[in-house]
């Protein structure tokens, strides 16, 4: 018997009173992409410091909504009930100040 699960979507949580539903898994991060095009389908960016400053942790959780299915080598198979997992996870935030010293 094969029973797969796929990721329908994820519900983030991200801690700063924003929420963001992205469907799927969304994209695998990448710091070139990020650099150059911002998040291809799925992302959050902090304007703010948490109230305890720079280097203070958020909680960010996620929601996962995965459809489940299953399959057997005699052909039969079918759809199982939808599957929710969380996960939280505690992440610094800090940021960074850009000073212009001269305008020529």
């Amino acid at each position: 018997m094969t029973v797969v699960a796929a990721p329908r979507r994820v519900v983030w949580d991200t801690g700063d009173g924003h929420e963001v539903v992205c469907a799927g898994p969304g994209t695998v991060f990448s710091a070139r992409t990020y650099r150059e095009e911002g998040s291809p389908d799925c992302g959050h960016t902090y304007t703010s410091l948490p109230p305890g400053g720079a280097g203070d942790t958020v909680a960010v959780r996620a929601v996962w909504e995965w459809a489940v299915s299953w399959s057997a080598t005699d052909g039969t198979g079918g759809g199982l009930e939808d599957l929710t997992t969380e996960s939280t996870v505690a992440l610094p935030v800090s940021e960074i100040h850009s000073v212009v010293t001269d305008i020529r």
